[in-house]
């Protein structure tokens, strides 16, 4: 009698905990199939747009944040979490973007791009600082085929002030194309870059 009683509540554990399990695989599965992760996450490992893993809310920014090119290691107020990979242009992370000592990162290449989260429904201004080593050049600031700014590099430190389109939608990214024209010299330093 007392045998039956150990089977019986044996039985009854087991379906429990093979109840449980199942559970637990269905709602693993159906989360794997639906999957939401973050924008840096997302950009990182799923679409393999971005260099460096920054963190799953890394490419967010948010107003009066200053983000600084001196090191090569992706951090809440550095830049080098938010270098992306170019659709078009498909240069590497070398040829892009190039790390010098004692500067940080600076542009290597003719085309750049960052990649940004931004607060829906807020308006934006981005300021960047240049420090080229010998005045002369340009650069042009693109987001998709909008011309957002140009600047004439003539001095050295150079700001650039211009607006930033309000996001509409949640999660919507802001990739930000620099192109380099006229007699600019390369690597050309940033020193930061500012959202207000």
């Amino acid at each position: 009698m007392k045998m039956k009683r150990v089977r019986s509540l044996f039985t009854v554990l087991s379906c429990i905990v093979s109840a449980l399990l199942v559970s637990f695989y269905i709602v693993t599965l159906i989360q794997g199939l639906n999957p939401h992760p973050g924008n840096g996450y997302r950009q990182f490992y799923l679409e393999e747009g971005l260099y460096s893993w920054a963190g799953q809310n890394g490419i967010t920014v948010q107003r009066g944040k200053t983000l600084h090119f001196d090191s090569q290691t992706p951090a809440d107020d550095q830049i080098v979490g938010h270098f992306c990979f170019s659709e078009d242009f498909p240069y590497d992370e070398s040829s892009e973007w190039t790390y010098v000592d004692g500067v940080g990162y600076c542009i290597n290449a003719w085309q750049s791009d960052l990649m940004f989260e931004l607060e829906p429904g807020v308006d934006y201004e981005a300021e960047f600082v240049f420090e080229p080593e010998q005045p002369g050049g340009e650069v042009t600031f693109f987001s998709g085929d909008e011309k957002l700014a140009f600047v004439k590099l003539d001095e050295t430190p150079k700001s650039v002030v211009f607006p930033i389109p309000a996001p509409q939608e949640t999660n919507e990214r802001l990739r930000l194309v620099l192109v380099l024209g006229g007699d600019v010299e390369t690597p050309l330093p940033i020193r930061e870059v500012t959202f207000r």
